[in-house]
C-alpha cells in the first residue's frame, strides 16, 4: 500500500472519529494518573538467579533485548525452570499485559498477545496491568507517544544507568477518553502500525539479501591457508589492517569542558556517532581546533571503528575529523578503498569481537586491532563489491526514511486525536 493511500485512509479514519463523537464523549476526556487505573509490577531482585541457571526450555524469561518493534522475539528469549518461575507469581505474564524496559535503554514497550506458554520478565523490565476503563491497545499507543517520551526524559535517574522508579511511573499522567473512542483511535493508529510493520519486513528481507551477498562476494575464512598471497587481479590475499592503512587511536584533549568543546569546532567522533549510516557527517560534540594534535586529525576517507564497549560500529568521514579513545581509525594506503574496508569490517564483525579482551568491558586495543587480517583483492574488484553492497544500502536507507516519516506522521495524528475536543 502506498504512503499516499495510507495517509488518505488515516485521514478518513480521523474524520470518522471526529464525526461520530457524541456530546457525552466530547465531554468525557480526562487527564488521569496510571496508579488510579492499573497496577505496576517488577521483579524484586534476582533471588540469586544466575545466567548459568538458564535452561534450554521451560517458561520464557523476557528482557528488553528480546523486543523488536513492539513484538517479542520468542525464539530469542531465555528460559528458566518452573521452580524459578513459580518464585515470582506476581510477574507471571497474562494476556494484554504491557511490558517495557525500565533500566538502561528505556521504553521499547510490548503488549502480550496470544500467550500460549508460561512467561515472566527479568529485573530490567516493568509490567503494567490495566483496569477495565483502559483498552490495553490504547495504553500501548500511549507508551509510543510523546507523552511517554517526555515522561522518560523528565524522570529517568542518571546514576550511571538510566532507570525509571515505580513510584514515579505510578504518577504518569495521560489523556483518557471513553472506551468507545479509545477503540476508534486504535483503529486509526493501527493503520500506521501495519505500514511500519510492512516496511520493517521489507527491510529485513533486504538485510538477509545483504548477508547473502557477503557470503558470496567474500572468500571463505576457513580456507584462508589455500588463498594466494599474491594480490593479482581477481585474486584474494589476507593482510593485517596495519598493512592496509595507518592505524590511529583517538583521544580526548585535556582541559575544562567549555575550553575543549566548541560548537564550531572539528567533528569529534565517539561510538555513539557510529553505526547509524555509512558516512558520519555530524557529531554530537565538536572539538576546539586549537587543542588538536595534527597526528590525531583524520583526513576524509578514514574508517572509524568502535573498539571499547560495543565492538565494530563503523563509519567513514567525509571531512576532517578526530575521535575519542574508544575509536581506532584506519586511514587506507593507496590501493585500498575506504568503502571496501567499511563493508569488509562489517562482513567480519565477529572477527573483531574475537580479538577483544574483557575485564570490566570489551576492549580491542590498537595492537590487537592492527594485527587482524582481512581478505583483500585488486581495486577493480573492490569497487565491484562496493557497488553491489551500496545498492542494497541505498534501498535500506530509503526504507529507513520512509519508516521514520510514517512514525512522525503517526505521532502527529496521535497528538490530534488525543487532544481533548473543545
Amino acid at each position: 500500500m502506498s504512503q499516499t493511500r495510507i495517509t488518505a485512509n488515516a485521514n478518513n479514519n480521523i474524520n470518522s472519529v471526529s464525526n461520530h463523537l457524541t456530546d457525552d464523549e466530547i465531554g468525557s476526556w480526562r487527564i488521569v494518573k496510571l496508579k488510579n487505573h492499573g497496577t505496576i509490577k517488577v521483579r524484586i531482585g534476582w533471588k540469586n538467579l544466575k545466567q548459568s541457571e538458564y535452561t534450554e526450555e521451560g517458561p520464557y524469561l523476557i528482557s528488553g533485548k528480546h523486543i523488536k518493534d513492539g513484538k517479542i522475539q520468542w525464539d530469542n528469549c531465555d528460559h528458566i525452570s518452573m521452580e524459578r518461575y513459580n518464585e515470582s507469581p506476581e510477574i507471571a505474564l497474562m494476556e494484554n499485559d504491557i511490558i517495557f524496559s525500565k533500566d538502561g535503554t528505556l521504553g521499547n514497550p510490548s503488549i502480550i498477545k496470544n500467550l500460549n506458554e508460561k512467561a515472566t520478565i527479568n529485573a530490567t523490565m516493568m509490567l503494567i496491568r490495566l483496569d477495565k476503563e483502559i483498552h490495553p491497545d490504547y495504553f500501548y499507543q500511549i507508551l509510543q507517544s510523546d507523552y511517554f517520551n517526555r515522561f522518560l526524559n523528565n524522570h529517568a535517574t542518571k546514576s550511571g544507568i538510566d532507570h525509571i522508579l515505580v513510584n514515579d511511573f505510578e504518577n504518569f499522567e495521560f489523556p483518557l477518553p471513553l472506551l468507545s473512542e479509545q477503540e476508534r483511535i486504535i483503529q486509526v493508529l493501527e493503520a500506521f502500525d501495519k505500514k511500519i510493520d510492512f516496511i520493517g519486513i521489507t527491510s529485513n528481507l533486504l538485510q538477509s539479501y545483504k548477508r547473502y551477498l557477503f557470503s558470496v562476494l567474500y572468500p571463505d575464512k576457513s580456507k584462508q591457508s589455500s588463498i594466494t598471497h599474491d594480490n593479482k587481479k581477481g585474486m584474494w590475499c589476507y593482510k593485517s589492517l596495519k598493512d592496509i592503512g595507518v592505524i590511529t587511536t583517538g583521544s580526548t584533549p585535556k582541559g575544562r569542558k567549555e575550553e575543549v568543546f566548541d560548537e564550531d569546532g572539528m567533528l569529534w567522533v565517539t561510538a555513539n556517532d557510529l553505526g547509524k549510516n555509512k558516512y558520519v557527517t555530524d557529531t554530537k560534540r565538536k572539538i576546539n581546533r586549537d587543542l588538536l594534535k595534527k597526528s590525531k586529525v583524520m583526513p576524509p576517507g578514514s574508517v572509524f571503528v568502535s573498539c571499547i564497549g560495543i565492538i565494530g560500529k563503523i563509519a567513514i568521514n567525509r571531512s576532517l575529523a578526530t575521535c575519542n579513545q574508544q575509536i581506532n581509525v584506519i586511514t587506507p594506503y593507496d590501493g585500498y578503498d575506504s568503502e571496501y574496508l567499511y563493508y569488509t569490517l562489517q562482513r567480519y564483525n565477529r572477527l573483531l569481537n574475537s580479538h577483544a579482551s574483557q575485564s570490566v568491558t570489551l576492549l580491542l586495543n590498537k595492537s590487537e586491532f592492527s594485527s587482524i587480517k582481512i581478505p583483500v583483492t585488486d581495486m577493480a574488484s573492490q569497487k565491484r563489491i562496493v557497488k553491489m553492497l551500496s545498492m542494497v544500502d541505498k534501498k535500506l536507507d530509503l526504507l529507513k526514511r520512509k519508516r521514520e516519516l510514517t512514525r512522525n506522521y503517526k505521532q502527529m495524528v496521535f497528538n490530534s486525536l488525543v487532544s481533548s475536543p473543545e
